[in-house]
């Protein structure tokens, strides 16, 4: 549902509808890559005045040791390069 709505939404709403995907694609459904896809999305914006919540999704893909090597490896790149802006 989230997916189908996101084209309609203006700026920050749609941030505010990516983020929320991220974090059921982490939380409840198992889809790492998919949360980070929606975080690289959303940073690519630049339109967040806090990050917090995106560098939560990644920082939960990253402490989970179920997911891929390679899943993890993408979200410390990604709080990596935020955290060197």
């Amino acid at each position: 549902m989230l997916r189908i709505r996101l084209p309609l939404l203006p700026g920050h709403e749609a941030d505010e509808a990516r983020l929320r995907l991220a974090t059921l694609c982490v939380d409840k459904l198992g889809q790492p890559e998919q949360a980070l896809d929606e975080v690289e999305r959303i940073l690519a914006n630049s339109r967040l005045a806090d990050d917090s919540g995106v560098c939560a999704v990644a920082e939960r893909v990253l402490g989970t040791a179920d997911f891929s090597p390679t899943v993890r490896w993408r979200a410390l790149d990604i709080l990596r390069t935020r955290h060197t802006q």
